[in-house]
């Protein structure tokens, strides 16, 4: 043979035998990915054959350089009979038109003496019900063999989730568990979190060997309608092709980034409500997710979601106990596997009727056909009945529900079925053995058949009375609290973190005029008065930042356009979490209190230096300021009072002129008799024989007489108005503080006219006149520091009234407030000894709040509460001690308690204040009797002593 033909045919056969022996690496690598392919011994015998095939090549280059034919030739008879019998084995198509399996063998008869086959013998058998018979053994086996990997892996989640105490390990060998058996490239458990946006944190992840992705460990659910599909149903989303899923057409651009093609997503679930997400990836090629796959995924999210009704499970395991059962009336029993499975199913089964014996709520399994009802021994237990007691029919229950419950359960009931409502969870009552009622939390799950009509029904029966009460009992707690604000006095409001009211009581109506809806959803700073804004939201903003106010003084206006003078108490509003949502407090009226502060404040600026006519033009001026009125006037009466004379009148602008008038038939007449005359309205029909009135078009009128040091009348003083005049007694009190101040005015100008007359009929008598000069002289400087002490007691003894109200307010509420208190600590106290095993937020609430220091400290908050009050309370009777109002005769006192009361009201002097040093008071009483003087001018004195101590020390 030529040298070049010869390398041809080397060539040649090592590229076909190369080629032969190509195509079983790839067959071998193909079983390998896909072992649960049926009939894969035909590929085996396919592969055997391309293996004589490429040894036949390989003989052929052998035998150009060693001649042995007859070893080629075997060869390749062995390589017919291999081909002969793999073709035959193949389908073939028999005489009936059904496909038939055939056995042939093949035998070799006679060979030639060049070692070529001359005669073969071939048998074919049928076969064909065997090969069905051993299909159907395979499609089984890999069937069970599913149904054991399911049931395998939710047995070892189930132990893990009684097992494992801590979330996080046993989300891990979840994910674990679920990546090898899906033998899948990552597998994910999240978490779904709902406030304050929804997301969904990653709690575990697996990833095999080799893998590596970069992911957004938090994912958004807003905006990402896979996630929302998937939380919004039980069923699994199967995602074959990325490319190809319309809900992650968003995310597109990350998928292709990190090499992910198919993804299989599921929810857990409690109670109907997402609680996670569990998702396995494949990465690099496509996947088709199989029934039994997505089939096995949705049972393991039941398991991770652990709150799904157990009658779900224990109805799935009765299901596959019935298929099992059927298949195995099918299979031979020399199959072991499947008894294998019968005998995992039975212990399963078992252990869910411990769990089923062992759990504290009770089972129902409703036959809807024919009525029957399965109910379990716990159930009947809760009614305080037998388990031989009660007739495990639908009648039963019916019987037992509470008649005005009956309607709205057998509606909800009816809805579910009706599948008008996506789950039934619904509350009622049943009749006890001894007649009572308990409250049952009711859960089911239907199946229906194939035309949609429902056949059964399990769930469960949770007793709930205990919960039932303690919601009674926090109602009525709150109920009670609701009528204590509602019944204040002071506003009770609360803001948002944009300023605008969420809450005010029922005393805005009186405080502003507005009905408390009105006001709810305006912001705060539109009942502001415009010079009080920019303070008052620069405070607003401190205490939304954590810093609280207290009695902060403000200005506000009512509805009818008028100021009110408000104290308000703030501090911030927090939420569960411990973030601000806005702020909440109280606020006082103190516009009354205001008036009358102003009310000093005019009459001592007004009338501090002014004497005669500018005295009296101050006095009018300044009373129909404070008190918002149109007119005021002071007239002197002569003895008869029959007659007066105005010695100053504001007519509104400017003052007007002094005239005289007759007291008949004037409302003035009243006045002159001794007593404060109030006409708030009609006072011209009141006296139609009075012009003035008329003229001045005055439609109200307040009168007061004003009395000398003797007790006589010298004058009145007189407010009019164009409007009504609303009684208070603010008013009179501001009105009795300016006659006081003219009384002792119209005295002193009555005592220069007499002292006038005097000098001027008798100037022989200088001496005499001249002592009558200091005589007078030191009655008006009596008059004078008995005004000043009159006004100075009457204003601390209104001072001390003022306090006094509500400290006695807040000092009589403190006992409630603790009673109250301890009725909500006991009441918590039951809720703990009831449920001792409380949910993790409110465990993690009662840390944050540190609920055991809140108790303790309550006690010394109150405490601390009731012991200023009672040094108030002494504040206050200090006060009235020194100001004494009611004891104007001589009597005998204690010098002491008048310095120590003295001594009380400056206290505040006493104190260190940025570079003034504290001041020292040190006592040495000596043992004195009662000394009998006037107590209040004496308390006086001990006042401008110290006070001028005080000053003389600081200078």
């Amino acid at each position: 043979m030529k040298p070049e033909l010869m390398a041809l045919h080397i060539v040649s056969d090592s590229l076909i035998a190369f080629a032969y022996y190509s195509i079983l690496i790839i067959l071998l690598y193909f079983l390998q990915k896909q072992r649960d392919l049926p009939f894969n011994w035909i590929f085996l015998l396919f592969g055997l054959f391309t293996i004589a095939c490429g040894t036949t090549h390989i003989m052929e280059i052998w035998t150009i350089f060693y001649p042995y034919y007859w070893v080629s030739g075997f060869l390749k008879a062995l390589t017919a009979g291999i081909s002969l019998f793999t073709a035959i084995e193949l389908w073939i198509l028999g005489k009936s038109g059904y496909w038939q399996w055939i056995l042939s063998q093949a035998k070799v008869i006679a060979w030639d003496k060049s070692g070529n086959l001359l005669h073969l013998t071939v048998t074919n058998i049928d076969v064909s019900k065997s090969k069905e018979a051993q299909m159907e053994i395979m499609t089984t086996k890999i069937s069970l063999e599913d149904k054991l990997q399911r049931i395998l892996l939710q047995e070892r989640i189930t132990q893990e989730i009684r097992s494992s105490l801590k979330p996080e390990q046993f989300f891990q060998i979840a994910v674990n568990q679920i990546g090898e058996a899906f033998n899948v490239d990552r597998c994910l458990v999240h978490i779904y979190i709902e406030s304050p946006t929804p997301h969904i944190p990653l709690m575990a992840e697996y990833k095999r060997s080799g893998i590596e992705t970069p992911w957004v460990m938090d994912i958004p659910v807003i905006g990402n309608p896979h996630v929302v599909r998937l939380l919004s149903q039980d069923s699994a989303i199967a995602c074959d092709d990325v490319d190809k899923e319309p809900l992650l057409k968003g995310a597109l651009s990350l998928c292709h980034q990190v090499g992910l093609k198919s993804i299989l997503g599921v929810r857990t679930s409690y109670q109907g409500k997402p609680n996670g997400i569990i998702a396995v990836h494949q990465y690099h090629h496509p996947r088709h997710w199989r029934d039994e796959e997505i089939s096995l995924l949705e049972a393991v999210a039941a398991q991770l979601g652990i709150a799904i009704a157990q009658a779900n499970l224990l109805s799935r395991e009765r299901q596959r106990r019935i298929e099992l059962d059927w298949h195995n009336q099918q299979l031979s029993e020399e199959i072991r596997i499947r008894q294998h499975t019968e005998e995992a199913l039975r212990k399963s089964e078992e252990r869910w009727q411990l769990v089923l014996e062992g759990n504290n709520d009770g089972i129902y399994d409703w036959n809807i056909k024919t009525g029957e009802v399965f109910l379990s021994s716990r159930l009947k237990e809760i009614l305080g009945y037998q388990d031989y007691e009660l007739r495990n029919h639908v009648d039963t229950w019916h019987n037992l529900l509470h008649p005005e419950d009956f309607k709205q359960v057998i509606k909800s009931q009816e809805a579910y079925l009706n599948k008008q409502s996506p789950e039934y969870l619904v509350e009622y009552r049943l009749r006890c053995k001894d007649g009572s009622y308990k409250w049952i939390l009711a859960r089911g799950q239907a199946q229906w058949d194939e035309m949609g009509q429902p056949v059964r029904m399990v769930g469960s029966h949770q007793d709930i009375s205990t919960r039932k009460q303690i919601e009674a009992a926090l109602i009525q707690s709150e109920k009670k609290y609701r009528d204590l604000v509602e019944a204040s006095q002071d506003m009770i409001w609360s803001v948002d973190n944009e300023g605008d009211y969420t809450f005010v009581n029922g005393a805005v109506k009186q405080i502003y005029g507005y009905n408390p809806e009105e006001m709810i959803g305006c912001p705060f700073a539109e009942f502001i008065s415009p010079h009080q804004i920019s303070k008052d939201r620069d405070i607003f903003h401190s205490v939304i930042q954590g810093k609280p106010i207290f009695q902060h003084e403000t200005t506000h206006i009512a509805r009818d356009g008028k100021p009110i003078h408000l104290m308000f108490n703030a501090i911030a509003q927090r939420d569960e979490r411990g973030e601000i949502i806005g702020t909440i407090g109280t606020a006082s009226d103190i516009t009354e209190r205001k008036q009358r502060e102003e009310a000093l404040r005019l009459i001592v600026e007004g009338t501090a230096s002014a004497t005669g006519c500018d005295f009296m033009r101050s006095c009018v001026f300044y009373l129909a300021k404070v008190l918002q009125v149109r007119y005021a006037f002071i007239a002197e009466v002569d003895k008869e009072r029959t007659k007066a004379c105005s010695l100053a009148f504001w007519i509104g602008e400017t003052w007007g002129e002094n005239f005289e008038y007759k007291l008949e038939g004037t409302p003035c007449q009243g006045a002159v008799q001794g007593q404060a005359c109030l006409y708030p309205q009609n006072v011209q029909d009141l006296f139609p024989c009075d012009s003035d009135l008329t003229e001045l078009d005055a439609e109200s009128y307040l009168g007061i007489p004003l009395h000398n040091s003797d007790g006589s009348i010298s004058g009145i003083l007189v407010v009019m108005d164009v409007k009504p005049m609303i009684p208070n007694s603010g008013q009179e009190s501001i009105l009795k503080i300016f006659a006081a101040r003219a009384s002792a005015e119209i005295e002193r100008q009555q005592a220069e006219a007499a002292l006038r007359e005097s000098e001027a009929r008798e100037r022989k008598k200088a001496e005499e006149l001249q002592f009558t000069l200091k005589q007078l002289k030191h009655t008006q400087a009596q008059l004078i520091q008995a005004e000043k002490m009159l006004s100075l007691g009457q204003f601390v003894a209104g001072v001390a009234h003022e306090i006094n109200n509500p400290v006695n307010f807040i000092y009589g509420n403190i006992t409630y407030a603790d009673r109250y208190f301890q009725d909500l600590l006991s009441l918590i106290e039951l809720y703990q000894q009831t449920y001792p095993n409380s949910t993790p937020a409110i465990q993690d609430r009662t840390e944050e709040i540190e609920l055991d220091f809140l108790v303790e400290d309550w006690q010394k908050i109150i405490h601390s509460m009731q012991l200023g009050s009672e040094r108030i309370q002494q504040i206050v009777v200090c006060l009235r001690n020194f100001s004494r109002l009611e004891e104007s005769e001589l009597k005998s006192v204690d010098i002491h308690l008048g310095i120590e009361n003295t001594l009380m009201i400056l206290r505040h002097r006493f104190r260190s204040v940025g570079d003034r040093c504290e001041i020292q008071v040190i006592k040495d009483y000596s043992k004195l009797p009662l000394i009998t003087c006037y107590a209040s001018q004496l308390n006086q004195v001990f006042l401008n002593l110290l006070n001028n101590a005080i000053d003389a020390v600081e200078k």
